[in-house]
């Protein structure tokens, strides 16, 4: 028998079969080279998404994924994505089975994200991106066209 499939491996087509239902093209690159995982195609516009995805709790319904990219010797060093290499970073918080789609200009430069259940008390950072399919849309709202440029408008915060 074969070797178990990796939880990235599971996130990445679980993306491509929910974006496909919701009426998105979408395709994944040749290799392993690419700092992004899907090409998600709206019929006007082309994203460039890279999918994380996480089960770690960082304490009671918030979870802690990875925003950014490893580099050097052994993968020890995080880097942000640059806006040249993605335009969504797509988290999955496998527990909860639910995505977060962050803008690359949103993130600010962040390299860690923490997640918030929606069990928990109070709504985290990351809120408004919640299953924010939207946000891939031809025609967006003034409140999604908002959260599109969030981080370009706003200096990082932690």
């Amino acid at each position: 028998m074969g070797k178990a499939p990796q939880q990235g491996d599971i996130a990445e087509t679980e993306f491509l079969a929910r974006a496909t239902k919701k009426g998105f093209r979408v395709c994944r690159p040749y290799g392993s080279d690419c700092p992004y995982d899907s090409i998600l195609d709206n019929g006007l516009i082309r994203y460039l998404v890279q999918v994380k995805s996480t089960s770690a709790l960082h304490h009671k319904n918030v979870y802690f994924a990875r925003a950014g990219r490893r580099f050097g010797h052994r993968g020890l060093k995080i880097r942000p994505y640059a806006e040249s290499e993605i335009d969504f970073l797509a988290a999955y918080v496998v527990p909860e089975d639910t995505w977060y789609f962050i803008p690359i200009g949103a993130l600010g430069g962040v390299t860690s994200l923490y997640l918030y259940s929606r069990h928990h008390k109070k709504k985290g950072r990351w809120d408004p991106f919640r299953e924010n399919w939207d946000l891939f849309r031809q025609h967006q709202t003034p409140d999604v066209s908002r959260l599109m440029h969030i981080g370009r408008d706003a200096p990082p915060r932690g």
